[in-house]
């Protein structure tokens, strides 16, 4: 899974960063991306929204960034945030997430209870959620081109990415 994420990465020129080595990033992550993205009011997708951390984090470092997020959330107070109620896969099609009690680690991927790193991780239930391609997303809502793409979906990256093909060559 693992080589096949990086294999998908490298195609397009990009790469991914260790968790050990992104927590040392993660300290200068908004002073490293604002010159990076020397628009004011960038278009962002942060696919795996949480509960708007990282939309409260992106207003925060620009002046009026557009945020398109994916992720059952609650509507904001901002003509700018496109908040959609849905996940993005490589197809469309309905799955099952697991909702677990530290709701950020949520997944269409039940936790495996044999690992060690998540004996404290249950399953409290389950919801059916549609699945979308962000190719399909971008071609419905005209979208030109997406400065940051933000991906947080606990092990469904790949999918998200294989839904991608289209915009990564040529929109992101």
């Amino acid at each position: 899974m693992k080589k096949i994420i990086q294999k998908v990465f490298n195609l397009f020129g990009y790469g991914l960063i260790k968790i050990k080595n992104f927590q040392k990033l993660y300290r200068s992550l908004d002073t490293t991306i604002k010159p990076l993205i020397k628009k004011d009011s960038p278009i962002i997708f942060d696919v795996g929204a949480h509960e708007g951390e990282t939309i409260k984090r992106f207003n925060n470092v620009f002046q009026n960034p557009e945020i398109h997020c994916f992720e059952i959330l609650k509507k904001f107070n901002n003509q700018k945030i496109f908040v959609n109620n849905y996940a993005l896969g490589d197809k469309v099609e309905q799955k099952k997430i697991y909702i677990n009690n530290l709701d950020s680690s949520s997944s269409i991927y039940n936790i495996d209870n044999k690992l060690k790193f998540l004996k404290n991780l249950k399953t409290v239930s389950q919801q059916d959620v549609n699945i979308d391609t962000l190719d399909n997303y971008v071609k419905k809502n005209n979208v030109e081109y997406i400065d940051i793409l933000k991906i947080d979906v606990q092990g469904y990256e790949d999918k998200v990415l294989l839904g991608s093909i289209k915009s990564l060559s040529n929109k992101i």
